[in-house]
């Protein structure tokens, strides 16, 4: 593989799915990576796009909330699947590189037994 590229390990053709091409140095190789429509590592289902109001996700430095964002979700099981630009936001969120929008109240509390 050529340095800097990036290659899809889907067992599934780009062809089927909703696909991304992603820029490269070397203008002569296109890359396609398979966000949606690949076998659910977890079961025989497929992944499909979803546009889901909140989703948490939790960081070594705090919760963040994500609010109209599309995930990949399982038809079968529910398992989510979250791209690389979306980790890299929530990431950059928590470590406050970007900026979010508001902070929300979160109740804890310890349950006896």
């Amino acid at each position: 593989m050529l340095a800097g590229s990036v290659r899809s390990t889907s067992p599934v053709s780009p062809s089927r799915g909703t696909v991304s091409t992603v820029p490269c140095r070397f203008p002569c190789v296109i890359i396609r990576i398979v966000l949606y429509g690949y076998q659910c590592e977890y079961c025989e289902g497929t992944v499909r796009p979803k546009k889901v109001k909140r989703e948490a996700f939790k960081h070594k430095k705090g919760f963040i909330i994500l609010e109209d964002i599309v995930i990949g979700v399982c038809d079968e099981c529910g398992n989510r699947y979250y791209s690389a630009d979306l980790l890299h936001a929530v990431h950059e969120i928590a470590t406050g590189t970007k900026p979010f929008e508001r902070t929300e109240k979160i109740p804890v509390a310890h349950v006896s037994r």
